[in-house]
């Protein structure tokens, strides 16, 4: 696992895309930021469910619908893919 921030650029890109998306009384809602205690990730956290976690949290973060969250790893240039599907929230916490 690469330590840092490789792929913030590609981040940045679709936290704009999203917004742009968005009206601005609905940004306006938005808390300024996460909290960097509910985003946090330790080298001794399961990547799976911290993934999971951070995932749920961004979801709580733009008000989306309550919703299952699946995060799954593989070989590829980036290195997770975040699937949201309808269905009620499953957490680990």
């Amino acid at each position: 696992m690469e330590h840092g921030y490789p792929h913030l650029e590609t981040v940045r890109e679709a936290v704009t895309a999203l917004y742009r998306r968005l009206s601005y009384g609905t940004v306006q809602q938005f808390p300024v930021s996460v909290a960097s205690a509910d985003v946090a990730f330790c080298d001794t956290d399961d990547l799976h469910l911290g993934a999971q976690r951070v995932a749920r949290e961004l979801v709580r973060h733009f008000r989306l619908p309550d919703a299952r969250v699946i995060v799954g790893f593989r070989e590829m240039q980036h290195a997770a893919n975040v699937e949201l599907t309808a269905g009620r929230s499953t957490s680990s916490s």
